[in-house]
């Protein structure tokens, strides 16, 4: 899982970047190509952040849910503000002067200080997914954090209701997440702004309770594993297996 992040990782890191890197590169102008495919795949798809929103229920459920008891609310919030926070408050400082200056090129002083404050307090508040036709502009990619603000809001109740499902319960509740999940994005997009779908973080809500899903299913695995014993003939061949091959005979006949 550790190798798959890092390479999803690479490939949303060059998506941002190529265009201030390579500057004259144009993905889009050979689209029948299969340059053109190659370049879609490095900076179109955008399943990498989905694939983040997963891991991010996985892991949390595996943190604070494997005790099946309900998630300490106080130090959960604690430890998520203090892990993401401070860092993504230092990217909104540092993209302001770029935001002003591109703004007050375009409008002048009195309302490009006045739309980019707003657009600061919209993403100091982690509201800019919301709307981000409006609210975004400073650090485009934080808008996967805003995602997240509303899944961490979610989990101490959605994530205990998860975690409590069990055998055909976690198969059916996948199903209906996963249905549901796209079905909600089709049913809104003839009505919405490509933006709106893509960073709207309800529409992503049920990628995280999958990843929530997928760890219940996970130690449900490792549980069944630690409760069935090891038999007392099982063990016993293993013995017989082991001291017979160390001895150099035959293992054949070593059950008899």
């Amino acid at each position: 899982m550790t190798s798959i992040r890092f390479f999803l990782a690479f490939q949303v890191a060059v998506r941002h970047t190529i265009g201030t890197f390579m500057p004259g590169v144009d993905p889009t102008a050979a689209s029948g190509t299969l340059r053109g495919f190659l370049w879609r795949q490095i900076v179109a798809p955008s399943f990498a952040g989905s694939f983040f929103f997963l891991l991010s229920g996985y892991v949390l459920a595996l943190v604070y849910l494997r005790d099946g008891q309900d998630v300490a609310k106080g130090r959960f919030f604690a430890a998520r503000f203090a892990r993401v926070y401070p860092l993504y408050l230092v990217t909104l400082l540092w993209d302001i002067p770029g935001l002003l200056a591109d703004r007050v090129a375009r409008l002048g002083w009195a309302a490009a200080l006045g739309k980019t404050a707003a657009t600061f307090t919209a993403h100091l508040v982690m509201l800019q997914a919301w709307y981000p036709t409006r609210l975004s502009g400073l650090d485009a990619p934080n808008w996967s954090l805003s995602a997240e603000t509303f899944f961490y809001l979610c989990f101490p109740v959605l994530g205990v209701a998860l975690w409590r499902l069990s055998g055909t319960q976690i198969w059916i509740a996948a199903i209906c997440l996963y249905g549901g999940g796209q079905i909600a994005v089709w049913l809104v997009q003839p009505h919405l702004q490509t933006e709106m779908v893509m960073y709207r973080p309800v529409l992503h809500l049920s990628t995280f309770a999958l990843g929530v899903l997928l760890a219940r299913w996970r130690a449900l695995r490792a549980e069944r594993s630690e409760v069935e014993p090891v038999r007392e003939w099982q063990a016993n061949a293993v013995r017989r297996l082991a001291c017979r091959s160390a001895a150099g005979e035959p293992v054949s006949g070593a059950l008899a």
